[in-house]
């Protein structure tokens, strides 16, 4: 029974804890909004913001489902193919897409849209600026361009360069 007695207890001791630390967060943050300390607030979402764009389409819906794109098997297959022979690449499902590797690292990558992208830094970054090919979202990968892939001497020597970049990228994390 006394047992019962001290567990009723701490668990009364427990809850009352956790209401006082809810009260205090509660009290510092009307402190906060009366100081005006927490800066500008957010607005709540506009009804335009819920609406998905369909990318086939490029219409606005509110209905529209949120689809999970991948890059088709095909498209891997043949990019696989065009750079087995330069060399040995290993490759791994990724948000969608498609990373390729060397024992170094990631030096490539096929986006859900099926487009290759090579990873660039200083070095190599002018040659697909020049070329006018767009940067992967924030990351350091720009898409190969065409005229590359469809040249097995250029694709080797932009393949070459993207494999330094990784290599690089790879001593330079330990």
């Amino acid at each position: 029974m006394r047992r019962k007695i001290i567990q009723v207890l701490r668990q009364a001791q427990d809850k009352f804890y956790a209401i006082f630390v809810c009260e205090a967060v509660a009290q510092r943050y009307k402190n906060l909004i009366s100081k005006n300390q927490l800066g500008r607030t957010r607005s709540p979402r506009k009804q335009s913001q819920n609406l998905r764009k369909c990318p086939s389409s490029g219409i606005f819906d509110q209905n529209l489902k949120k689809t999970h794109m991948a890059t088709t098997p095909e498209f891997r297959d043949y990019i696989l193919d065009l750079l087995e022979p330069i060399y040995p690449v290993r490759d791994r499902k990724m948000f969608g897409g498609v990373g390729l590797f060397i024992e170094e690292g990631m030096f490539a990558l096929i986006t859900a849209e099926d487009v290759l992208h090579f990873k660039v830094d200083d070095e190599n970054r002018a040659d697909y600026e020049a070329a006018g090919m767009p940067r992967f979202a924030r990351m350091p990968y720009y898409q190969v361009p065409l005229e590359v892939m469809e040249s097995p001497d250029d694709l080797r020597v932009w393949m070459g360069k993207s494999i330094e970049v990784a290599r690089r990228a790879a001593k330079a994390k330990k």
